[in-house]
């Protein structure tokens, strides 16, 4: 990332890259589970 990127944007491109592959362990239903409260919770964005 460039050094133009401020900190929080940083952290928190450092917390997906950890996030993502841990994720990854959960069984299907609970990672489909998180994502649809993520969703409607507001908090996703995937339009």
């Amino acid at each position: 990332m460039p050094a133009t990127v401020p900190q929080a944007v940083q952290s928190c491109h450092e917390l997906l890259l950890w996030l993502i592959p841990q994720l990854d362990k959960f069984p299907r239903s609970r990672r489909f589970t998180l994502g649809e409260r993520l969703k409607f919770s507001g908090r996703l964005d995937a339009s």
